[in-house]
C-alpha cells in the first residue's frame, strides 16, 4: 500500500489529523525552558463537538507513527477493485473502527431462518414473521490514534437481516478473529493479499467446525465474567431455549454479537474475541501423548 504516514519527529510544533467523521490533534509539548520535546499530547473530540477532550493514557513520543483509517480502507478497496456497499464506523475514546462489506465478497451460507428471527428480536426488540438474510465476508480496520492499539484488519461476517418494516445488520468477529493481521509491515502499510484469499476460502470449513463444538460451563463462566449480569441471564436465557441443533458454538457467537454491538465497547468485544478464540483453540487442538 501507498498511503503516506503522518511520522510524529517530523512535525514541528502539532499537526490536525482528520479521520472520517474524527479529528486528532497533536501538540507537541515544550519544556520549563519553552523548548520543543520528544513528546506530544493527544486531543480528540467528533467533528461537530464543541470541546476537544484530553487523552487520558500518557505522552506520545515523536517515534509514533499515525495511519488514517480511510486512506487504508481506500487503498484497500482499490487494490481489491471493489466498492463498498455496506459500511459501519464508530469511536471510542482514541480507537476508531470501521466494519465494511465489499462487493463481491458476499457468502452462500445455508439460511436458518428460526435463528435469524431470534437475532433481529434480541436486536430491535421486535418479532417478526417474514425475514431474509444475506451474509458477506467483512473487513474490519481497528486504529489506535493513542498508540494503544496498532491498525490492524479483522475479518467477520456482515449478516443483514431483511424484513418489510425494518433492515439491521449484524457484524460477528468471532468466527474469523484469528485471522486478524497488522498492516503496518517494514514501517509500511500494506495489505497481504494472499490472506484475504486464504480466509475467504476457510470461511464454510471455519463455519462447520464452530457447529460441532458444543459449548460448556467453562465457557459461560468466562462469560459471566466479562459481560453486565442483566445482560448475561439475557443471553442464557435465549441460548438455553435454542433447538438443541443450535446449541452449538457457531450460533452462540451470533448471540454474543449482539451483545459486544449492542454495548458499543471495544475493551468487551477483545476480551470476548479472546475468550471464544481462546476456547476454540482448547477444543480443536490435538492433545500432546
Amino acid at each position: 500500500m501507498s498511503t503516506a504516514l503522518i511520522q510524529l519527529r517530523d512535525v514541528e510544533k502539532e499537526v490536525l489529523v482528520q479521520d472520517m467523521n474524527y479529528q486528532f490533534q497533536y501538540v507537541r509539548v515544550p519544556d520549563p525552558d519553552n523548548l520543543q520535546t520528544k513528546y506530544f499530547n493527544l486531543f480528540y473530540k467528533e467533528n461537530n463537538a464543541p470541546t476537544w477532550n484530553v487523552c487520558p493514557t500518557g505522552l506520545l513520543s515523536d517515534e509514533y507513527t499515525i495511519v488514517k483509517t480511510e486512506d487504508a480502507i481506500k487503498e484497500i478497496q482499490e487494490s481489491l477493485n471493489a466498492k463498498i456497499i455496506v459500511q459501519k464506523n464508530m469511536r471510542f475514546y482514541t480507537t476508531v473502527r470501521s466494519n465494511f462489506v465489499l462487493d463481491g465478497f458476499s457468502l452462500n451460507l445455508n439460511k436458518d431462518t428460526i435463528v435469524d428471527k431470534i437475532i433481529f428480536k434480541l436486536i430491535t426488540g421486535v418479532d417478526i414473521e417474514d425475514i431474509d438474510s444475506d451474509t458477506a465476508l467483512a473487513f474490519s480496520i481497528i486504529n489506535g490514534f493513542s498508540g494503544n492499539i496498532s491498525i490492524t484488519l479483522q475479518y467477520g461476517f456482515m449478516t443483514s437481516y431483511n424484513t418489510k418494516e425494518k433492515n439491521v445488520s449484524l457484524f460477528n468477529p468471532y468466527i474469523l478473529d484469528e485471522y486478524s493481521v497488522s498492516l503496518i509491515h517494514d514501517g509500511k502499510l500494506k495489505l497481504q493479499y494472499d490472506n484475504v484469499r486464504d480466509v475467504r476460502e476457510q470461511c464454510n470449513k471455519r463455519i462447520e467446525t464452530f457447529k460441532s463444538i458444543i459449548p460448556d460451563k467453562e465457557l459461560f463462566d468466562n462469560f459471566e465474567h466479562r459481560i453486565p449480569k442483566k445482560t448475561f441471564i439475557k443471553f442464557m436465557t435465549t441460548y438455553n431455549d435454542l433447538a438443541n441443533e443450535y446449541q452449538n458454538l457457531y450460533y452462540l457467537t451470533y448471540l454474543v454479537s449482539t451483545v459486544s454491538d449492542g454495548q458499543k465497547k471495544f475493551m468487551t468485544e477483545l476480551a470476548l474475541r479472546k475468550t471464544i478464540t481462546d476456547y476454540f483453540k482448547s477444543k480443536t487442538t490435538p492433545k500432546k501423548q
